[in-house]
C-alpha cells in the first residue's frame, strides 16, 4: 500500500491533470477489526551476531526483566510483556518485563519518538530495549525472521544461529491502539491470518 502511495505521488507530480488515471487507485481488501476470525501471528527473530556469555547476558537483562529458565519446548508459552531468548548451547529464559518505563525513556531520545501504545508492544520491547540498547544489534542484516516457533527452536539447536528470540502473538487491539495514536507498527510485527485468497488481476481500459 505504501509503495502504491509513493508511486501515485510521483506520477501526480508528472501528470497532475490525470485525476482519474489508474495510478490514483489501488485494490484494497478490508476486514472488520473486531472479526473474531482475524488474528495476528508473531514473527520471531534469529540472530547470528556474537552474544555475551550467559552470565553477562543475565546481568544486562536483570535490571529490566525477571528471568525464568524454561525448556525449549515451553518457548512459545508467552503472555504480553514476555519474550523468550534461547542461546546456542546455553539456557532458555522466559523474560518478563519489570522496567515498564524503559522503552519510553529510550525512545524519547530518538529523533522520531513513538506513542505510549507503541512502547508497550512486545516487538518494540525486544528491538528497542533488548536488541538495540542491551546487545547493540541495530543492523537488520544481523536478524533473520521466522513465523515458525519450531524453526526458531531448531535454529539454535543446530547451531546455525547464536540466539533465537521468540515473541507472543500480538493482539489486534494493540494494532488499533498504535494506529489510533497516529503511529506505525514496527517492521515484521503484523502477520495477519487468514490470508486473502491470492490471484491475478489485470487492469484494462
Amino acid at each position: 500500500y505504501e509503495t502504491a502511495l509513493r508511486y501515485a505521488t510521483e506520477r501526480r507530480a508528472e501528470s497532475p491533470e490525470e485525476s482519474e488515471a489508474a495510478f490514483n487507485f489501488v485494490m484494497t481488501f478490508l476486514v472488520e477489526m473486531d472479526d473474531p476470525g482475524l488474528v495476528l501471528l508473531p514473527t520471531h527473530r534469529l540472530v547470528r551476531a556474537s552474544m555475551p556469555s550467559p552470565e553477562e547476558l543475565k546481568a544486562k537483562l536483570s535490571p529490566f526483566f525477571s528471568l525464568e529458565e524454561i525448556s525449549l519446548a515451553e518457548a512459545d508459552q508467552l503472555a504480553h510483556r514476555q519474550l523468550v531468548i534461547a542461546l546456542r548451547g546455553g539456557p532458555v529464559w522466559r523474560l518478563t518485563l519489570t522496567g515498564l518505563e524503559a522503552v519510553a525513556r529510550l525512545d524519547a531520545a530518538d529523533p522520531q519518538p513513538h506513542s505510549a501504545a507503541w512502547h508497550d508492544l512486545d516487538v518494540a520491547i525486544l528491538h528497542r530495549l533488548v536488541l538495540q540498547e542491551l546487545l547493540g544489534i541495530r543492523e537488520h542484516g544481523e536478524i533473520v525472521y521466522t513465523r515458525d516457533p519450531q524453526e526458531a527452536r531448531d535454529a539454535v539447536t543446530t547451531g546455525d544461529f547464536t540466539a533465537a528470540f521468540i515473541l507472543p502473538a500480538p493482539d489486534v487491539s494493540e494494532l488499533k491502539s498504535v494506529a489510533g495514536a497516529g503511529d506505525r507498527m514496527p517492521e515484521k510485527s503484523t502477520y495477519f491470518w487468514p490470508k486473502a485468497i491470492t490471484g491475478l488481476v489485470i487492469y484494462g481500459q
